[in-house]
């Protein structure tokens, strides 16, 4: 979203009634909890920078996708984030893989997994294998 069209969206926020703005907050509270992902995997990149392509450890920041930091390397000059090379990468609806783990770590079975995350069973099957 363009920072023009945040604006008004803001400013249209004080001429909702009382049940509009009850439920843009239900709405709001609902959202998947991605900040939270990306926060660990962050975290976990930071301990370790190194490029995935040459090994080199200088780099800077190269913009944003998806809600990930990218990174250009000043070695080889290759772009990648903190799950390129690793079996995660590629990997869809990161909101829901804390969620997955806690399901993992109760010994659910795929179709429960999937039923309480919304997804295809497939999908649980996907993720169980590549972690």
């Amino acid at each position: 979203m363009r920072a023009t069209e945040f604006l008004e969206l803001i400013s249209n926020i004080y001429h909702l009634d009382h049940i509009q703005r009850t439920k843009l907050i239900t709405t709001l509270d609902e959202l998947p909890g991605e900040p939270e992902v990306y926060e660990v995997i962050d975290t976990a990149f930071a301990a370790n920078r190194i490029c995935p392509y040459c090994s080199h450890t200088e780099m800077f920041r190269h913009g944003l996708s998806n809600g990930l930091q990218r990174y250009r390397c000043k070695e080889c000059k290759k772009t990648f984030n903190a799950l390129t090379g690793t079996p995660l990468a590629h990997l869809r609806q990161k909101s829901k893989w804390l969620d997955y783990l806690n399901a993992l770590n109760q010994s659910s079975t795929v179709r429960k997994a999937a039923s309480n995350l919304n997804v295809h069973p497939n999908t649980i099957l996907r993720w169980r294998h590549r972690l």
